[in-house]
């Protein structure tokens, strides 16, 4: 009874400690954040009760053991953090609904008739094709953590634990959107192109490119690998310096430019994209990626948070955390790879 007494007390301190940081930063009385948390969480504690048989005060039921709320918010905090490539896209996450974005393929184009002199002018309907787009699900393996209601107490402990699932899925997102923003192959609206004598050149024949395509000149972004800013630092260092250094602009060429390393690989004899995940081979070619931002999408749905507390086998409490995730080109068109590990 003792330790159900103080483990509902720091429940109720922590609930009322965090709902007076909230209280505080949106202008409210302390005292209402302090008091408002624990009555809701007394309120559930009742519903509990009486649909489960679970006494009202009962070892956790103060903070319903963990409080997903808190772990899930930490998680979500700052997911994209500054600076982030992946920023650079068309958020689609308000088209989300239940985890599925509903998007429709329109019809043809219709056709432009110039002095037309022939009437009446066809008509025709235009027929849309419904496409329904499932978020992908990241699930982070689950992690093992003694006493996990007294991680939560300690919340800089808590940040720790979840930083490392955060970052763990917020990477394999990119590798995602990665690879899903590298054309298949070279196409009309998909250029492709190979490193020959300079990656300097090989980047302004991408602005070429845009240029040739119309693609608008705000929002082209340029995602280089790090093999391929190296390529860059070696051809000119003063330009390098103008874009990489401490002052550095950032644009190149018309492009905002990032650095990752989880660009797409492409195969060395067909110079298509390899599929995700496939084994390397000796031939791979590395890429970099420019895009438009308007015609990349990314979307976020539900996050989730697994937990079994005082697991008899792990002795102690096992947490994972689960995040929808969708990444992808809106019209396949206006993307495009520089690709090759080495200027001849």
């Amino acid at each position: 009874m003792k330790k159900e007494l103080r483990h509902n007390l720091a429940a109720v301190l922590f609930n009322a400690l965090v709902g007076m940081v909230v209280a505080f930063f949106f202008g409210f009385e302390l005292l209402i954040g302090a008091i408002a948390p624990n009555l809701l969480m007394i309120a559930l504690a009742v519903f509990n009760q009486f649909y489960t048989g679970v006494r009202l005060f009962s070892r956790g039921v103060a903070n319903a053991g963990l409080l997903k709320e808190i772990w899930i918010g930490v998680l979500m905090e700052n997911f994209y953090p500054d600076g982030s490539w992946l920023i650079e896209s068309t958020d689609m996450s308000a088209f989300v609904d239940n985890n599925t974005i509903n998007l429709a393929d329109a019809g043809v184009d219709p056709v432009v008739l110039v002095n037309n002199t022939s009437y009446p002018i066809a008509f025709a309907e235009r027929t849309d094709v419904p496409i329904a787009l499932p978020l992908d699900y990241y699930d982070s393996t689950s992690t093992v953590i003694r006493n996990a209601t007294a991680v939560q107490l300690a919340y800089a402990k808590m940040v720790s634990v979840v930083s490392q699932h955060r970052n763990a899925i917020f990477k394999k997102n990119l590798q995602k959107a990665a690879h899903a923003y590298g054309p298949s192959a070279n196409g009309a609206f998909t250029p492709v192109i190979e490193i020959t004598t300079s990656m300097i050149k090989s980047i302004i024949a991408a602005q070429k490119a845009y240029d040739e395509l119309e693609v608008p000149q705000e929002g082209r972004i340029l995602v280089l690998s790090p093999a391929h800013k190296q390529l860059i630092q070696d051809e000119d260092y003063k330009l390098f310096n103008m874009v990489f250094g401490q002052n550095g602009s950032n644009t190149l060429y018309g492009f905002k430019v990032f650095v990752t390393t989880v660009t797409p690989v492409y195969d060395g004899t067909t110079k298509a994209k390899k599929a995700f995940g496939a084994a390397g081979a000796g031939s791979d070619l590395k890429s970099s990626l420019f895009y438009s931002k308007y015609e990349v999408m990314r979307a976020d749905g539900t996050y989730d948070m697994f937990a079994t507390l005082k697991d008899p086998g792990a002795r102690g409490d096992i947490i994972g955390f689960q995040k929808r995730f969708l990444a992808m080109p809106i019209r396949n068109k206006y993307i495009g790879a520089i690709i090759g590990n080495a200027v001849a």
